[in-house]
């Protein structure tokens, strides 16, 4: 399975007395909640949201009010923190660089420092500890500007980055690399491609042509397909033969190529159509 998982620890959220939040927690507060002065970390939100659903929620999100609320959660499977370093009304037990340390020794994740204009020039020099040299020497720490709009665009394309990297599996004895796609996302979707076009084509395709399964390669299987498929002119179905019974019903069917079909309408209406002999379109 292809999984990034990024955390955001910051306490600019508009919700009293929350100090965890899901994706469907923070998509609602993204919808009905004013976040008043928290425009970079609502943008944040926004972006990382969209992505998440955009990609069958494979990219996993949760966010926390504190860092005192993260560390006991924390694991080593998190690939991005998002980590505010001021902090308004609520009150630390420790200093801030105390809690930073934490995160680092809890996870092994990359830490994007968000900070005010003021901690650009300090963090630098208090990241120059000792206790920090193994962190910083790692690449696992950067300091980013929260009141510039190209933060949001740097910690994205770090995330973004590492999910289209895509996964590295074996499969009917063959390592092969899944890049998501259109098609399918990873290899808990590898069984669309097999059941649309067959165990063996796949196989063989990846046996002999490409390891990787990235959009270019799956529609060239696709392409490689002789089987067709069936639309009516008003092209309310798709069938996967030219059923006398579809006919009667839908008029004349005309015939597409696999390449069209997925194309077109998407590997899980083909797959509906395989399973169910026709969908709806």
């Amino acid at each position: 399975m292809n999984l990034v998982k990024v955390g955001i620890i910051d306490d600019g959220y508009p919700a009293i007395g929350e100090t965890h939040f899901d994706l469907d927690r923070i998509n609602a507060l993204t919808i009905e909640e004013d976040w008043a002065q928290e425009n970079s970390l609502k943008d944040l939100n926004l972006k990382l949201v969209a992505h998440s659903i955009h990609w069958k929620r494979k990219i996993h999100l949760e966010s926390f009010s504190h860092p005192e609320f993260f560390v006991p959660q924390a694991d080593p499977t998190w690939n991005f923190i998002a980590f505010d370093w001021e902090y308004g009304m609520q009150q630390s037990a420790k200093p801030i660089d105390r809690y930073l340390l934490e995160v680092l020794n809890a996870t092994a994740a990359k830490i994007s420092i968000f900070t005010a204009y003021s901690g650009i020039d300090a963090i630098p020099n208090l990241l120059e500890r000792p206790e920090f040299a193994d962190f910083v020497n790692s690449g696992r720490l950067d300091i980013l500007d929260k009141t510039d709009n190209k933060s949001v665009k740097s910690f994205l394309l770090n995330v973004e980055t590492l999910f289209k990297n895509g996964e590295t599996t074996v499969w009917a004895d063959l390592e092969l690399t899944i890049k998501p796609s259109k098609f399918i996302v990873d290899s808990e979707e590898l069984w669309k491609l097999l059941s649309i076009l067959g165990t063996q084509p796949v196989e063989d395709f990846i046996r002999h042509e490409s390891s990787v399964l990235d959009e270019d390669a799956i529609f060239d299987l696709f392409k490689k397909s002789d089987k067709r498929y069936f639309i009516n002119s008003g092209k309310n179905i798709l069938s996967s033969s030219n059923s006398s019974f579809l006919t009667a019903g839908y008029g004349e069917l005309l015939s597409i190529s696999s390449a069209d079909a997925v194309n077109i309408f998407g590997i899980d209406k083909v797959e509906e159509a395989i399973e169910r002999g026709y969908t709806e379109i």
